[in-house]
């Protein structure tokens, strides 16, 4: 995993008319390596009705690693 990553969310409010996503990235903001699910980010994201994504870049080998 490269060092230079940055952590992001993204985040898009339900408008009006249609229900937006919510992303999250995997490494180093929904799972902390070691720790498990960022349990503070957890309970942020249920605080939306919006669907949510979970996104990673990780391989095989960083899934067990990170217990995906």
């Amino acid at each position: 995993m490269s060092s230079n990553l940055t952590p992001s969310v993204f985040i898009e409010i339900k408008n009006e008319k249609t229900m937006k996503t919510i992303l999250v990235d995997a490494v180093q903001v929904f799972i902390i390596k070691g720790e498990g699910i960022f349990k503070e980010m957890y309970d942020l994201l249920e605080t939306f009705p919006n669907k949510k994504i979970i996104l990673t870049g990780a391989n095989d080998e960083q899934f067990k690693t990170l217990n995906f």
